[in-house]
């Protein structure tokens, strides 16, 4: 029962002495250490209770009254505790004589002095979006309701908003090679015309969690509609991959390998990587559909595409694929310090000799005819 409002409490505590510590800097054009700030935090409010105390924080309305007093050492804060004390052992009779009405306008001047207007007005004007929504919605709260219930609703509001900023991010672009600028692999080369039918290559851009992991899904499986013969995800731009993603993921690679297509990823971080293997989905996909380079997956690509469908093709997406500047391929043996040859090099060979071809569809022709 007690697990909810602890928790709230202590991110709370947290919260306001870290933002106390940050007015402070403010004021005083210092630098505060905040991990220093929370471990002491956290070991007072742990040993405090054991002697009948409640939990502490940092005090925004003291802590910019006391620097407004001309405050300038920690020592101000030590002076400050022990003034409290003994008006708490020697004055209490006497202080609660004081009118709370009294005590109205000073906590006002103090309110008024560390509300930060202008930062207020700075942030409805320049961020009109989320940012602003935050504002408002935890100022109103914290008026209207209590503070505790205003955080909890603000760190909602944040964290749902951050998430769909996260999955804008996402970039999913369709590229080929470019042969005026060296086969370097760019989008804007890519239209009706210019396309290879029997391989997709996309660029991945941004995570892949729950926020973004339906829209990768529906790019993705606009191409398997096409049924070519391989998919290239170049994911070097990727950091992570949460269990959303693994799932919308797992079931493209299920739905391509059902069309009889391979799947080949490039440039996968090592962060990706690993949790890839976890999950199982790296074993899933293979080893050797796993490659540094997206050259290095071209080539694969190349060597399982029907070369009968290359002949006559007017989508010419890849001319010089007998060329592209990648290393000697580590998977197959090499004898002489030469790679063997691949099925690419036969079907670059055909459609670059275009007389063999026309005699080699001559001889098939005579024979069945005949």
């Amino acid at each position: 029962m007690l697990i909810g409002p602890a928790f709230v409490i202590a991110m709370l505590g947290g919260i306001e002495s870290l933002l106390s510590a940050v007015v402070a800097d403010g004021m005083t054009n210092t630098k505060h250490n905040s991990n220093r700030e929370l471990v002491g935090q956290g070991i007072a409010n742990i040993i405090t209770p054991l002697f009948g105390g409640i939990p502490a924080t940092g005090a925004i309305a003291r802590t910019a009254t006391n620097i407004k007093s001309g405050a300038a050492t920690p020592m101000s804060g030590v002076i400050h505790g022990i003034f409290v004390l003994l008006t708490l052992l020697l004055f209490a009779p006497y202080a609660s004589l004081i009118p709370l009405a009294s005590m109205a306008p000073i906590l006002m001047l103090v309110a008024w002095n560390m509300s930060a207007r202008k930062n207020f007005a700075y942030v409805l004007k320049t961020k009109k979006s989320g940012d602003s929504l935050v504002l408002l919605v935890t100022f109103f709260f914290t008026v209207f309701t209590s503070l505790t219930t205003a955080v909890e609703i603000g760190l909602v509001l944040a964290m749902i908003l951050f998430a769909k900023r996260m999955s804008k991010m996402l970039v999913i672009a369709k590229g080929l090679p470019d042969e005026n600028e060296n086969r370097k692999v760019r989008h804007h080369v890519v239209n009706e015309a210019h396309d290879c039918p029997q391989i997709s290559m996309y660029t991945i851009e941004g995570p892949l969690f729950f926020g973004a992991a339906q829209t990768f899904e529906q790019s993705i499986m606009e191409t398997i509609h096409f049924k070519p013969k391989a998919l290239i995800l170049r994911m070097g731009k990727v950091p992570f991959m949460d269990t959303t993603g693994e799932a919308y993921f797992r079931n493209i690679i299920d739905h391509f390998s059902r069309q009889g297509g391979i799947v080949l990823l490039s440039g996968v971080m090592p962060s990706l990587k690993e949790s890839l293997e976890k999950t199982g989905l790296y074993h899933e996909i293979g080893e050797d559909h796993v490659f540094n380079h997206t050259g290095e997956a071209l080539n694969y690509a190349l060597a399982h595409v029907d070369a009968n469908q290359c002949i006559g093709c007017k989508h010419l997406a890849f001319m010089n694929a007998c060329s592209f500047p990648v290393p000697c391929p580590t998977k197959k043996p090499v004898i002489k310090n030469r790679c063997w040859k691949s099925d690419r090099e036969t079907i670059c060979k055909r459609l670059h000799n275009p007389l063999k071809t026309g005699v080699m569809l001559f001889l098939i022709y005579a024979v069945t005819f005949r």
